[in-house]
Parts: C-alpha cells; sequence; structure tokens
C-alpha cells in the first residue's frame, strides 16, 4: 500500500491533493510537506517511536503528518482540539505516546501529560524538492492507526488498526467496482477521530484524486452541500443525518456531477434515501455499514430505487465484502435461519488484533467459531433469501420494558410517519430507577399530547413513551451518530 502511495504522490505532482479552507495543494507540496516532517521525526528516533500523536486540524499539516507516520513505520493516534484535554491525556498514556506533531499550540490538547511529551511544530516545516522513502518492509502486523472509540463503560476504548487490516481493506473495497480515477473529486467531511476519514483520504490519495474537506467552522451540513455544488464532487461518503438536516431544501439542490453517495455511519433513513436520490440524478446511493473493529466499512448495499430493501425504515447494509464473513447468530451462538434475527457477527483479515489494553473486553468482543475469529458487532440483523444483512438496530436498543421486547425503532418509525421529522427514542431511569422510554424531537413545532394521541392508535400501550421532549439539535458525537447515552441521562434529568 505504502509502495503504491509513493508511486501515486510522484506520477501526479503537478495535479491537486487536496483542497483545504477553498486553497489547493498540490501532490507536489504534499511530498515536500511529508518529507519535512518526516525529516524531522527522524531527528528525534524515527521508527523506534512506534505511535505518534497528531493534534488534527483541518490542515494539510495534519494530512501530511499521517503520511509521515506511515513512512517513518509509525503508527498515528488522532487527539482532537475539541475534545476534553483529559481525554486526550487517557488516549496518550494507553497508547504509550512520548511524541506529538501539531500546530504551535498543539501541547495544550494534551492537558495534563502535555509536559512529558516531544512536541514538533509542523505548521512551519517545508522542505522543497524533497523525495519520500520507499515506505517498504512494513509487515501485516505493523500498527497504522489507533482509534479511541466510546466505551459504554464511560471509558475510551483503544482500537488499533494495522497493516494487514487496511490492505485487506482497500483489497474488498476495489471489489465494489466504483471505478474512480485521478480525474474524480472526493469529499471529506469526517473528524479525523473518526474511521471513515481513513478511507475519505486514502482512497483518493492512491488514486492520484483530489481530497475536498469540510470546515469544521460554521454550520456543518450547509458546508457540505457548498463544497458538493461549488466544486462538483463526483464521490462523497456523508452520514445520513446530513441528508435529514438538507432535507427542506432538497428542491433546490441539483449534484448532477455526483456518481456515487456512499451513506455511513449510523442507519439510512428510506424515505429520506428516496428524497435524497432525487438530488443526484446521475449517481449512485451505497449504504456501507462497518465497526471501527473491523476497519472502516465491511459490508454494502447498493440502493436500488424500484424495489428497495429496509426494516422499520432503515435501509439493508447488504452483502458481506470480499475479504468479509459475515455470521448471524442466536443467543446460543448458533447460526439462525434465514428471516430470523440474530447478532452479526464478522471474521475477516480486516478485524483489529484487540483492544488496546482491555483484556477483559477483548473475551467479551472476540471468540472462535469453525476455526475463525469472530467480532460480536452488537448489531441486531437477519439475512433475506437473496443473501443481504437487514439491519435492525443495535441489540441493546432492543429493550424490554414491563415484560415485553420492544424495538426502539419502530418507535421511531411512527414517530416520523406523524411529524416527518427527525427523533430518538431511548430509555431511560425514572427517579424509582424504573426503566421508561423518552421521544427526543428534533425541532418539533407541533402539540406533543396530539402527537402522543396519534402514537396511541398506532403502537400498543407499553411502546407509548412517557416523555415526550421537543430538542434544538439532537447531540451528536464524533463519528456523526447521534449520542443516546447524552439523551438519556437529559431524560433522567428531566424525570428529577
Amino acid at each position: 500500500m505504502l509502495a503504491q502511495l509513493k508511486r501515486s504522490i510522484e506520477a501526479h505532482v503537478s495535479k491537486n491533493a487536496f483542497c483545504i479552507e477553498d486553497e489547493f495543494y498540490t501532490y507536489q507540496y504534499l511530498q515536500e510537506k511529508t518529507a519535512a516532517i518526516i525529516e524531522a521525526i527522524n531527528a528525534i528516533g524515527g521508527s523506534r517511536m512506534g505511535r505518534v500523536g497528531i493534534v488534527t486540524t483541518n490542515s494539510i499539516s495534519t494530512y501530511a503528518s499521517i503520511l509521515a507516520c506511515w513512512f517513518t513505520g509509525n503508527a498515528y493516534v488522532p487527539l482532537s482540539p475539541t475534545f476534553p484535554p483529559q481525554r486526550n491525556a487517557f488516549a496518550v498514556e494507553q497508547a504509550g505516546i512520548d511524541v506529538v506533531l501539531g500546530p504551535e499550540n498543539g501541547p495544550e490538547v494534551a492537558g495534563a501529560v502535555a509536559e512529558s511529551l516531544r512536541f514538533i511544530n509542523t505548521s512551519s516545516l517545508h522542505t522543497a524538492g524533497a523525495v519520500l522513502p520507499d515506505g517498504g518492509g512494513r509487515g501485516n502486523d505493523d500498527l497504522l492507526y489507533i482509534l479511541f472509540t466510546s466505551g459504554s463503560t464511560g471509558t475510551p476504548k483503544g482500537v488499533p488498526i494495522n497493516y494487514g487490516n487496511v490492505v485487506s481493506f482497500l483489497d474488498s473495497y476495489e471489489q465494489l467496482g466504483f471505478g474512480s480515477g485521478s480525474e474524480d473529486r472526493f469529499l471529506q467531511m469526517f473528524d479525523l477521530t473518526f474511521d471513515v476519514s481513513v478511507a475519505s483520504y486514502l482512497v483518493p490519495l492512491l488514486k492520484g484524486a483530489c481530497v475536498y474537506t469540510v470546515s469544521s467552522e460554521g454550520i456543518k451540513y450547509m458546508n457540505v452541500v457548498k463544497i458538493l455544488r461549488k466544486y462538483q464532487i463526483t464521490f462523497a461518503s456523508i452520514v445520513p443525518s446530513i441528508i435529514n438536516y438538507l432535507k427542506p431544501y432538497f428542491k433546490e439542490i441539483s449534484l448532477p456531477d455526483l456518481k456515487y453517495c456512499v451513506l455511513t455511519a449510523e442507519a439510512s433513513g428510506l424515505t429520506n434515501v428516496k428524497l435524497w436520490a432525487g438530488c443526484m440524478p446521475n449517481g449512485k446511493i451505497v449504504n456501507l455499514y462497518g465497526p471501527t473493529e473491523a476497519t472502516i466499512w465491511c459490508t454494502g448495499y447498493f440502493f436500488d430505487d424500484a424495489a428497495p430493501k429496509s426494516y422499520n425504515e432503515m435501509l439493508a447494509i447488504g452483502q458481506p465484502f470480499k475479504n468479509v464473513r459475515a455470521f448471524i447468530l442466536d443467543e446460543s451462538g448458533r447460526q439462525v435461519k434465514e428471516g430470523e434475527k440474530g447478532e452479526l457477527c464478522i471474521e475477516s483479515p480486516q478485524l483489529t488484533p484487540g483492544y488496546l489494553n482491555n483484556k477483559e473486553k477483548n473475551q467479551q468482543s472476540f471468540f472462535q467459531l469453525e476455526g475463525g475469529r469472530l467480532y460480536k458487532t452488537g448489531d441486531l440483523c437477519y439475512r433475506d433469501g437473496d443473501g443481504d444483512i437487514l439491519y435492525c438496530g443495535r441489540i441493546d436498543h432492543q429493550v424490554k420494558i414491563q415484560g415485553f421486547r420492544i424495538e426502539l425503532s419502530e418507535i421511531e418509525v411512527a414517530s416520523r410517519e406523524f411529524t416527518g421529522g427527525n427523533c430518538v427514542a431511548v430509555v431511560y431511569k425514572n427517579k424509582f430507577s424504573v426503566d421508561n422510554i423518552c421521544l427526543f424531537l428534533e425541532r418539533y413545532s407541533g402539540e406533543t399530547n396530539k402527537l402522543k394521541k396519534q402514537l396511541e392508535g398506532r403502537l400498543p400501550y407499553y411502546m407509548i413513551p412517557t416523555q415526550l421532549t421537543t430538542i434544538e439539535e439532537l447531540p451528536h458525537n464524533t463519528s456523526g451518530k447521534v449520542d443516546r447515552v447524552t439523551l438519556s441521562k437529559m431524560a433522567s434529568a428531566n424525570e428529577n
């Protein structure tokens, strides 16, 4: 992969590699910037560091720092300036980092551990005419990056991804047949602490294409549509919530240059997808699914407007990738029959070697079956007669209240039919520690009592939310997913 990346950079030196905040940077500039950071890394230890922190900003220095880590044999760990310093400090300590790359104010991001770190200010580094090293000699077990995802216990989980994982992913990804080339223009809207960002910059760089990043300033969904239009983006990966926010503007949006739009990171609502398809008359919509532990994406479904597949309005996640085997198992670990629901478990060379410094979680999440190593995704799914996988929600979102098993997505579907807006159902504990359902309604101007009456005519009594709360904007985490933990805490606080 690194040899291919080096060849691509050298073959396209005069072409644009990035467009950041409306400023273009050529592959030549990217190469020279990367080479300068490599020189600085080598001056203080080179590949012996193993893991390097990168303060992630929307800048060419950040992307060059990632490449510099790879070409010096190091893995990178993103440290976001938007995170609390103590969270970044946790990542630094867990990953064993002693060197951080970033802008001049970078040390502030690391919080209390900053004084123990060596810091390289990358913003001013540049070496004209420099070339990249070969980047050879990387083994499949060599780490490329470590991402820290939210943990159910409140402690982030470190997910290391190695060279073999990424190579396997790229091999599978090519089999999807997108056929992208150096003339394509790719959107990169994701925070670099989220793994879809890796595909959003790595795939285009391997092809000599240009990456158009989305500013963190202002309203993100408006920034996205602005870039899609202004730069005639041909390939975009976005979170479905972006579509929901843009829905009032669909009649004004036309994206004839968009060839493919990948929906990812959360469930895709069928109604919104159908409407969005009308905004890209010459393009295709693809729903790609994958947990961070399985390296970005591992299943895919090409949306068919004539006969779309969905469950409770959630678009199918489709077929496993080339290098992926998908098992749907019951609570006893046995494979379920076609059409029966169970937990989706993944076997693949794309699987992380295991959580960082977390033996207990590894024992809970990974297991052996039929001679292979599988990962429990925690996602409730079933497989139809065509072999397509239908996503039914999180297993921990399938709850039991008053003895009845409830899928919260069913409440959300019914509510959206009556309101036409975005909503999320969560479980919270009232002041007596009894589980109840709260429905959060985003920017809803109607009467909640009237909505509750409508739901009573549609759903059984035990599925009727005890709280209906209007909220200006649903909270999201860094991966773009709705932050249900925060919503549950808000609901409990409202009860007290």
